[in-house]
């Protein structure tokens, strides 16, 4: 059987933590399981969660730290055999766990799909279905080289191996680990249906916005660093570049959603994509100056 370290970086999760941490709870065992809650929050939620969830592990850090650095402290900490990335609004669902010990040995990195959680709203499956479609559990592939980071599981000495995610990117630090670390080096991802976490789907409009721009701009600055298949840095392509993932997000949630689903969602996908592309562009053009100076 193996053990786990669960890894979990937070910054001022209070009303999403608790419920993963309690989703946690009900599928571990302490004997050979731990949580590890690596939390850099400006105010002081955590001093009530650390009484109510007792057995967890509480890493409080003073400045505030980003999910990379966060995920690496956490890693460096854990004591397990294994250990699990989620984020602190993630639900794991059941069955989770189990899968855990029926790894074999020679496998060395898992992930699983992600879906939906309920409630959800419009805008909040936009986004959804832009950041992790390809993930649901109806579009999941076998094997990928780059998956979600809040649904990731390693043999804890080859993560070691890895030197980490990148520790100063806001978001995206997961695409450009994955491409060093699984791309590069011709791995994959082994993807297990049973290794199911739900992610919330209710966000409001202005929320979906600010996220999808920051999730885009720090992608734009993880192409710079290298990561392939190359985008094109001209605006000249924007127009064929948005199609091109308009199309993609619209096909994964055609196959996913019900049709009538689909339909109301095609006009809050195709601004959400655009959203995306501003971040991107934008992270391109500064990210572009930075290297410069």
């Amino acid at each position: 059987m193996n053990s786990l370290s669960v890894v979990i970086p937070s910054y001022n999760s209070p009303a999403t933590l608790p419920c993963c941490l309690e989703a946690l709870e009900a599928q571990l065992e302490w004997q050979r399981d731990e949580v590890i809650v690596v939390d850099s929050s400006a105010d002081s939620h955590v001093d009530a969660l650390s009484s109510r969830f007792r057995q967890v592990r509480w890493e409080r850090q003073k400045v505030r730290l980003f999910p990379g650095a966060a995920r690496n402290l956490g890693a460096r900490l854990a004591r397990r055999d294994w250990v699990a990335f989620v984020d602190a609004d993630i639900q794991v669902q059941p069955g989770w766990r189990a899968v855990i010990d029926r790894l074999a040995g020679n496998i060395v990195a898992v992930g699983g799909p992600v879906e939906a959680a309920w409630p959800r709203s419009r805008w909040g499956l936009a986004r959804y279905w832009i950041e992790f479609g390809q993930f649901a559990p109806t579009n999941l592939p076998g094997r990928n080289w780059n998956i979600p980071s809040c649904n990731m599981v390693w043999l804890r000495s080859v993560f070691l191996e890895t030197g980490g995610f990148p520790e100063d990117f806001a978001s995206a630090d997961d695409l450009l680990f994955n491409y060093r670390n699984m791309k590069l080096r011709c791995r994959q991802f082994i993807l297990l249906h049973e290794l199911k976490v739900a992610h919330p789907a209710d966000s409001q409009k202005n929320a979906v916005q600010e996220h999808l721009e920051r999730l885009g701009y720090w992608s734009g600055r993880a192409r710079l660093q290298g990561v392939r298949p190359a985008v094109t840095h001209s605006r000249l392509a924007a127009p064929l570049l948005y199609f091109y993932r308009l199309g993609q997000v619209w096909r994964r949630c055609l196959r996913g959603a019900p049709f009538t689903e689909a339909q109301s969602l095609l006009g809050p996908i195709a601004k959400g994509v655009s959203w995306w592309y501003q971040g991107f562009y934008r992270g391109l053009g500064e990210g572009s100056k930075i290297s410069r100076e």
